[in-house]
């Protein structure tokens, strides 16, 4: 990984990995954090995601909802929208992303 900074991370996936397979390994996947407080542990009793904003239905899940939901696998590509920034002219506020924040995953979603 190419370390940009440190706080809040922002990790840089070397091209070469995207030359091995069409999967973004896990450990090779970019990070990008926008939030000054990393969290390093959750309380699953009362933790709760929320999806609102652009979509049909509001919803709320604990992590015990989570994990009972079934499974489907996908492939799907995730995107930093910041990607390229680093060769905007002229130069703009934020990471100097290069060109290679997007990563291509497949695995187990909700449907």
């Amino acid at each position: 990984m190419i370390l940009l900074r440190e706080r809040p991370p922002l990790l840089e996936t070397p091209f070469e990995v995207f030359d091995k397979g069409v999967f973004t390994p896990n450990d090779q996947f970019f990070v990008r954090w926008h939030l000054p407080v990393i969290p390093t542990s959750i309380d699953v009793d009362t933790f709760r995601l929320r999806v609102d904003g652009h979509v049909r239905t509001p919803a709320e899940f604990t992590i015990n909802e989570i994990l009972h939901q079934p499974e489907i696998e996908l492939a799907a590509v995730n995107q930093c929208s910041g990607n390229s920034r680093g060769f905007l002219s002229p130069r703009v506020p934020g990471g100097e992303w290069g060109m290679v924040r997007w990563a291509m995953l497949c695995g187990p979603g909700l449907p």
